[in-house]
């Protein structure tokens, strides 16, 4: 069995294989239920290398859209992709938009929340997408560079650039 989805394949080469792929998604079905949402993390390898980056399992299903970070380290974006969960969950009771520049009172610095175009976020997001039948809206977390320069600031070095790739249109 093979599971693609744009950017990684997954090959099931083994009955023990498919067995504990079966066990992984139970557990985090099983967080999702308890939780209202999990966070995946994607770590590059030398067979498919590529940018870290982690996002929300969940969110779809309570009618909010999917939350994306890319190229922190992942206990980083972990935490990140935890907080601003929970930020938009609270906008959302607010009735206030998810998109923009924002602080939180945890991060020394701000972040800039941008509409992720879904057909580029769910090459990332597997998870999300294959849960949500490949119709989840996405929020895509944008980290600022140590001097404070976002990706499309003329400014921000290349690599800081490739490091980041921006999968939505800035406001």
């Amino acid at each position: 069995m093979t599971l693609s989805g744009g950017r990684f394949i997954i090959q099931m080469m083994s009955d023990d294989t498919e067995d504990r792929f079966d066990q992984i998604r139970a557990k985090g079905e099983e967080m999702i239920r308890r939780h209202g949402w999990m966070v995946q993390s994607v770590s590059p390898t030398q067979e498919q290398p590529g940018i870290s980056y982690n996002y929300s399992i969940g969110l779809h299903a309570k009618g909010l859209p999917e939350i994306l970070v890319i190229g922190l380290p992942l206990q980083i974006g972990h935490a990140l992709v935890n907080d601003i969960v929970k930020l938009v969950m609270a906008r959302k009771t607010m009735g206030s938009t998810f998109v923009g520049d924002i602080a939180h009172p945890k991060w020394p610095t701000h972040f800039f929340l941008i509409e992720a175009q879904s057909d580029k976020a769910a090459e990332y997001a597997l998870g999300a997408d294959a849960r949500s039948d490949g119709v989840a809206k996405y929020i895509q977390i944008v980290w600022p560079d140590k001097e404070g320069r976002f990706p499309w600031n003329p400014d921000a070095t290349p690599e800081f650039r490739d490091a980041q790739p921006v999968l939505g249109a800035v406001a």
